[in-house]
């Protein structure tokens, strides 16, 4: 196994496309996010381990036997973490299990979703006047700092944006408000600059709030802006068992692109 460097990340394009949908494995080859990548070849890679602060991805040939020992014995080190988890196609669900054993979970399915046109992007309803759209960026947000769930979406934003260089482009979302509370945010949480396209993270905070349209219309405002700023394409991904997360994707108009699993591991 060796450890990857930055200057040659680019070789691991073409191993990382069965990820697609994992726009955050791109940020680390793009060169843009925080993360590292192992393999079995710097020039070649057949099997391959990305480490990112948004968790860790496992691509290539799930029977590499010597690769796949070097990755536990690299898991019980501090290059994982503490607890983290890693995402994998089908192929590497029972692979992983071998190689994990009791340290590793049962994995969840997650859906991939792209939007790369504005055009189909599906209308939405305007908002009743006693909520607002409000545009938040690292400085529009401390404005917040005494509405309800404010500590919520300034942590959840920042965890998000801190992986990445610093961007007018990418540090923003959008946020539903009303009456000091924080309703929803919708905000960009990973980016790739080799595809130009970005990916939305979208939470509703106030229970009594969900299924009355609010991410649908926060959704909405943050996908304009970010088409407009000149991203091509759109991303969102969701776990499977979040009917309302990907039910909302093809309600704007995302087209699934794919899937894949996602299991955590613990020391």
């Amino acid at each position: 196994m060796i450890k990857i460097k930055k200057e040659i990340y680019k070789n691991f394009y073409n191993i990382s496309e069965e990820m697609h949908g994992r726009i955050g494995l791109l940020g680390v080859i793009d060169g843009i996010c925080k993360g590292s990548i192992y393999s079995d070849s710097e020039t070649n890679p057949g099997t391959a381990l990305f480490l990112t602060d948004d968790g860790n991805v496992i691509v290539g040939d799930q029977e590499n036997e010597i690769f796949n020992a070097e990755m536990l014995e690299l898991f019980k080190t501090e290059a994982f973490g503490g607890t983290s988890h890693i995402a994998m196609k089908e192929k590497w669900i029972n692979p992983s299990k071998a190689i994990f054993q009791s340290y590793i979970s049962d994995p969840v399915k997650r859906y991939f979703y792209s939007l790369n046109d504005i055009n189909s992007l599906n209308t939405t309803t305007d908002l009743d006047p006693e909520y607002r759209l409000f545009k938040v960026t690292p400085e529009s947000l401390i404005t917040l700092k005494d509405y309800k769930n404010f500590k919520n979406v300034n942590n959840e934003c920042l965890w998000w944006w801190k992986p990445y260089t610093p961007s007018e482009k990418f540090n923003f979302g959008y946020v539903v408000i009303k009456d000091k509370t924080i309703i929803t945010r919708c905000s960009l949480c990973q980016e790739s600059s080799s595809q130009n396209i970005c990916e939305l993270d979208i939470e509703t905070i106030e229970e009594g709030f969900r299924r009355q349209g609010f991410a649908v219309a926060v959704a909405h405002a943050t996908i304009k802006e970010a088409f407009r700023v000149g991203y091509d394409k759109i991303a969102w991904g969701s776990y499977v068992s979040n009917i309302g997360s990907w039910k909302t994707a093809e309600k704007l108009g995302f087209t699934k692109v794919g899937e894949n699993y996602l299991s955590w591991l613990k020391k």
